[in-house]
């Protein structure tokens, strides 16, 4: 039989992990003695961070099935525990078109030990993560944790001192095969609510991180926990330095995407990469005697390894992947464009996007100076006889579901928001002059238009009053997609990346004048 698991204060579940691994990091005591003193208990943990709806396996990602499958047989080992660090589900077709649905039953399949929010997973607001948050397979449902996600004043911005426990518990505690107590408590990083759409998060806060781990560690220690692990979706560098290393004994992160260590002390900080690339396996030894732990040694384990070990993917998994993919399997292949040029991440691509916005402005009698977007999440590649663009490809490059708003703001806004950050496509009839005190009117998407600073103001746009003019009728995707479409590109005309540089005057935010 498996550990026990026991829920302790208020916020939900998802990812976790074991051990073993190709690459040694870092050790603490007794470091490569194969015997141990008497008294000694060990624990293994499996994490991962950042998968972001990696469903298919390629030459960089394991995929859903591979991972899933290692982990459940991971998790099926003694004296283990499977940790995940968020930002779980977005990033591909295949899980943003069941809202994290598919990844969160192969986690529940695979029984991970907890989970952790990420502010990705906040993408599409709070009904679908608290739907994930309460979704099980054949009974089981992955605790997610959220121990400094509280309700939230917006139009008072005031914090509440309610832990939001439908959204995620505070923390758990596991009783392993050999007795160990091992408490676990979950994190976000309080900034973090400034890289989501402020529309998903209006009702909410990430209280300070810091205080919120300490408070929590203090009571899994009360409530009997031998080792305490702190489960962050948050870099190392927002935890180091703060005597932590007085509270826990492992922290496991996320957000930054890194493959890295650090190390306070006996205290360990891991990081295991994003998309799939690596599963971390953390081996901590426990001095019964002494109440310490004794020994940390933490690998990453890739592709090859976890293919090795996993010779075949489990029917449960299988069969939970096929039934979601099935669902979206015509949309993911729909072509929309069949000759294409390579679209650069940061600046074609991005103005395709603006140039489909402001067409579709057009379309639907909306008069704006321009459009307005961020950076694409990948770019899109050159497409070949056998490989078109489809609605999948566009789904990697812009895998949010962000909504176009047209907004009233001040020129004195868009001289010092837009003409240094981000991409735009210009009306063909504006004249480049930009008057500080004169109001305009853009195409933005939301996350853009509504972004506000640690303080909940509007901070891209102060001037913006927080009530959009209108809005489209699509998400950016969408309107992409059909903008493809309905200019012949999914039908053989060419799509030419120099047409959407921003040296061309249409894109080109040099041009601004007065600035």
């Amino acid at each position: 039989m498996k550990h026990q698991k026991v829920l302790i204060t208020s916020i939900l579940t998802f990812l976790a992990f074991s051990l073993t691994g190709c690459q040694f990091f870092g050790s603490s005591g007794n470091e490569g003695g194969n015997t141990k003193p008497e008294g000694t208990l060990s624990l293994d943990i499996y994490a991962s961070n950042d998968f972001h709806g990696a469903v298919e396996y390629s030459s960089s990602s394991m995929g859903i099935e591979l991972f899933g499958t290692y982990m459940k047989m991971k998790g099926e080992e003694e004296n283990t525990l499977l940790l995940d660090q968020g930002d779980t589900w977005q990033g591909s077709i295949y899980s943003n078109y069941n809202h994290g649905a598919m990844i969160t039953e192969v986690m529940a399949a695979a029984h991970f030990d907890a989970r952790t929010v990420g502010n990705h997973d906040f993408d599409w607001g709070i009904e679908p993560l608290k739907a994930n948050t309460r979704r099980s397979y054949k009974g089981y449902t992955v605790p997610t944790l959220a121990a400094n996600v509280y309700d939230y004043d917006f139009d008072n911005k005031i914090e509440g001192n309610i832990q939001q426990s439908d959204i995620g518990v505070s923390s758990i505690i596991s009783t392993l095969e050999n007795g160990l107590k091992v408490g676990v408590v979950g994190i976000i990083g309080q900034h973090q609510i400034t890289s989501i759409t402020t529309t998903n998060v209006k009702d909410v806060c990430f209280k300070e991180h810091i205080s919120i781990i300490k408070q929590e560690a203090t009571s899994l220690r009360e409530k009997g926990a031998d080792i305490v692990i702190a489960s962050c979706h948050t870099g190392q560098e927002d935890l180091m330095y703060n005597g932590l290393e007085n509270y826990i004994d492992l922290a496991l992160c996320g957000h930054t995407h890194q493959a890295q260590q650090g190390r306070e002390g006996n205290l360990h900080y891991a990081q295991f990469g994003s998309y799939g690339e690596m599963i971390g396996k953390v081996h901590l030894d426990y001095n019964t005697k002494t109440k310490k732990v004794t020994n940390t040694q933490i690998s990453e384990i890739y592709t090859n390894e976890v293919a090795t070990y996993a010779k075949e993917i489990d029917a449960d998994i299988a069969n939970i992947v096929s039934t979601y993919n099935s669902e979206c399997e015509a949309a993911a292949s729909e072509v929309v464009a069949t000759n294409a040029d390579y679209f650069p991440t940061s600046d074609e691509a991005v103005n395709l996007m603006c140039k489909a916005i402001f067409d579709q402005c057009e379309i639907e009698n909306q008069d704006v100076i321009f459009s307005y977007c961020n950076t694409a999440r990948h770019y899109l590649p050159q497409t070949y006889s056998n490989r078109p663009w489809t609605y999948a490809t566009l789904y990697q490059s812009f895998p949010f579901d962000n909504i176009v708003y047209i907004i009233d703001v001040t020129g004195s806004d868009i001289v010092r928001e837009v003409y240094r950050y981000n991409n735009v496509c210009f009306n063909p009839t504006f004249n480049y002059q930009i008057d500080p005190n004169e109001t305009y009117r853009i195409a933005c998407i939301d996350y853009l238009a509504y972004h506000t600073n640690d303080y909940r103001v509007f901070d891209y746009f102060p001037s913006f009053s927080g009530q959009a003019v209108d809005q489209l009728d699509d998400n950016y995707r969408v309107i992409l997609k059909n903008w493809l479409i309905r200019n012949g590109y999914n039908s053989g005309r060419y799509l030419y990346a120099s047409d959407f540089s921003s040296s061309n005057d249409s894109f080109n935010k040099n041009l601004f004048q007065n600035i």
